[in-house]
């Protein structure tokens, strides 16, 4: 059987953001007037020992109405504060509750009881106590921030830009500015608007270049726009600012892998997998520069140990699939393609590859399923038409193998261009007239 126009290897391309980050602590400092040398304020004031804190609150808050009102507000406040710290959000939200009914007129307490309802997941009860804190506070940045991070784990993009917006406006030179300006950059890249969202990460870092977060957003942002050596420079120095940065060097690793360099691939992914042992896609990527290597054998081990991880990952199961067909190993190809597409129905180039795999073994009913699927979910894909078109053309269907070839030709895929031309060659063949020597005689 001729020679198939195979589906190039799909590489999962790891490049996670992470979630977008709540504003860490910027707490302003209660106006209480605590008694000299009192030990439980003392405790409960500082914020180095959070154990220190509940303690201390705990006992100004067991004094009842010994304590002023807006004293124990506050005590409340900062409990809650200490709970949400542990992860006791349940905790928390009682104590933030207390707070305000004690002192409904503080906005930092809805801020930081928004924060606690975003951590759960309520984004309305959040969002309803942002808005809050702004109405007692129009000019205050964080409250602006915080919602904007809320609509954007919403899915509102345009309200959270309009609230990192606000708040840069509101205050453009701070810490805080920085996060605002890393938030809305993880808007832009998410829109598709690369050039803003780098524009906004060169701000974060210029007013914190401390924070490994952002040069590792930038890096994928650079990598998305194919500037792949500005992307590992910024890889780099997350990972010097963060040397535990696992995903950073996955997605290092998916760069120098982009550029063909797949020993620095492989080393990175080994480093990502020794601080994390038991993450699906480091192994799924190393899998993946293994097998650009030709090693197959050791593609398929990290493909094994990925699925095992992450028995839900279709891009593992194609990747697989992949090594199978190229090792010959057709029924347990086709088992993978199987697998990638119960996980994701809607993936072209599954259905394109598992037709290639059929094709091999000489089922071209199956392989020209496959290929139409494959047309009907993406009619972009080049390949689909190329594969589609050698299956007509070896059941002497040259006119519709022309027009296959012709659309994938249209489509970029420039070897269709032999492909056509063997085809058209058959076809004016086929169309020219008998010679006379050649005519058929008569019985």
């Amino acid at each position: 059987m001729r020679s198939l126009t195979l589906m190039l290897l799909l590489l999962s391309a790891v490049a996670w953001a992470p979630a977008v980050r709540a504003q860490q602590g910027d707490r302003a400092a209660p106006a209480v007037r605590a008694q000299q040398g009192d030990r439980a304020w003392h405790d409960c004031l500082q914020s180095q020992d959070r154990d220190r804190s509940l303690t201390g609150c705990s006992e100004i808050l067991g004094r009842g109405n010994l304590e002023a009102a807006a004293n124990r507000a506050i005590a409340f406040y900062i409990r809650g504060d200490a709970h949400r710290a542990r992860g006791n959000l349940d905790a928390a939200i009682r104590d933030y509750d207390e707070a305000i009914r004690l002192n409904p007129h503080y906005p930092l307490i809805f801020i930081d009881r928004g924060i606690a309802h975003h951590e759960r997941g309520n984004l309305d009860l959040a969002i309803r106590d942002y808005d809050q804190a702004i109405r007692l506070n129009p000019l205050m940045p964080r409250a602006f921030i915080e919602r904007g991070i809320a609509h954007h784990a919403r899915g509102d993009l345009d309200a959270a830009m309009r609230d990192y917006d606000e708040g840069i406006r509101l205050n453009p030179s701070d810490a805080a500015a920085a996060e605002a300006f890393f938030n809305r950059g993880l808007t832009h890249r998410e829109r598709g608007n690369l050039d803003a969202a780098i524009r906004d990460y060169d701000e974060a870092i210029r007013l914190n270049p401390r924070d490994a977060e952002v040069f590792f957003n930038r890096g994928l942002a650079h990598r998305e726009r194919g500037s792949l050596d500005a992307a590992i420079q910024d890889y780099d120095e997350a990972i010097r600012l963060n040397p535990s940065y696992a995903t950073a060097y996955v997605n290092r690793g998916n760069a120098h892998r982009d550029r063909g360099n797949f020993e620095a691939a492989i080393r990175d992914y080994d480093e990502a997998i020794r601080l994390i042992p038991r993450d699906a896609y480091a192994f799924g990527n190393r899998g993946a520069a293994h097998h650009n290597r030709g090693n197959l054998e050791a593609a398929i081990r990290d493909y094994d140990q990925a699925i095992r991880l992450n028995p839900r990952n279709a891009v593992t199961f194609h990747n697989r699939g992949l090594a199978h067909r190229v090792r010959g190993n057709l029924d347990m190809a086709i088992r993978d393609f199987d697998e990638a597409i119960h996980l994701d129905p809607r993936w072209a180039m599954a259905f394109n590859n598992r037709g290639v795999a059929h094709h091999n073994r000489g089922n071209l009913d199956a392989a020209l399923r496959d290929y139409n699927e494959a047309i009907s979910l993406d009619p972009l894909e080049a390949l689909a038409f190329s594969n589609r078109g050698l299956v007509y053309e070896r059941r002497g269907n040259l006119g519709r193998a022309a027009a296959d070839f012709r659309e994938a030709l249209r489509l970029g895929h420039a070897q269709a261009k032999a492909n056509l031309d063997r085809v058209e060659a058959a076809l004016a063949a086929e169309r020219r007239p008998a010679r006379p020597g050649n005519q058929p005689t008569r019985p």
